[in-house]
């Protein structure tokens, strides 16, 4: 958001916590932004399901292994299906914070079309 006006960022004033309210009341009062928000949720909900699944996916991949080592012969094959889970969840991972970022910068696009007086002002109630 400091980039939006063109000031120095100075990372002990300009914080997150500092500028939080003032994105998240713009979100509240834009329809654009709002359904950006909803959009970031929604791929926030898939991202948790991607991280849960690898997360999974290698405990069981150990597991596996264990039996596996232990000599328990078809441990190997469901091994390697746990492995290819755990890949296609990371690469799910990966689409979707990719994603997220992109939702970001709309969003932060937006911000800055329609509203940089309000981040600007903002700013300079920060510097005093």
């Amino acid at each position: 958001m400091v980039r939006i006006t063109g000031y120095p960022d100075q990372e002990h004033k300009y914080t997150w916590e500092k500028l939080r309210p003032l994105f998240f009341s713009l979100v509240d009062q834009d329809d654009s932004l709002k359904q950006k928000s909803n959009l970031a949720f929604a791929n926030g909900a898939i991202w948790t399901s991607f991280a849960d699944s690898t997360i999974l996916a290698i405990l069981f991949f150990l597991a596996s292994m264990l039996l596996y080592w232990l000599g328990v012969e078809d441990a190997f094959l469901a091994g390697m299906i746990f492995l290819i889970i755990t890949a296609l969840s990371l690469a799910g991972s990966l689409v979707c914070t990719s994603k997220k970022i992109t939702i970001g910068a709309e969003q932060l696009e937006v911000i800055d079309f329609k509203y940089k007086s309000d981040v600007e002002k903002r700013l300079n109630d920060l510097d005093r």
